[in-house]
């Protein structure tokens, strides 16, 4: 019986990879230069850039899907957005934690 409350309270809508997802980014540091809005602050904000193009410091281009956030998170350097100095440092993240930073984004970039 204790098995299964355990179970069951791990499985709460509260414990989402994107709820924990939010936990990691606050944790390291992304919700201090990144808003999860539109308003930019030392990094561009991340609110509603799903699917949106963004131009980057090298003239490229890319629209932003679930593989431009990981590697925005494990390269900042290779994808600077225009506009945006190349400060954001490189994460030591394990796969499940950018797993759930990346569910994170995806919900507050509107994907």
């Amino acid at each position: 019986m204790l098995v299964a409350l355990v179970v069951l309270g791990a499985c709460s809508d509260g414990d989402t990879p994107a709820s924990r997802g939010r936990a990691v980014a606050q944790d390291v540091g992304c919700l201090g230069c990144h808003s999860t809005g539109t308003d930019e602050r030392l990094g561009p904000g991340l609110g509603g850039i799903w699917g949106e193009e963004r131009t980057f410091a090298d003239g490229s281009t890319r629209v932003v899907d679930e593989e431009y956030l990981r590697r925005s998170i494990l390269e900042p350097g290779s994808q600077v957005v225009a506009g945006f100095d190349p400060i954001m440092p490189q994460l030591a993240l394990s796969d499940a934690e950018l797993d759930e930073v990346v569910a994170y984004l995806r919900d507050v970039a509107g994907g």
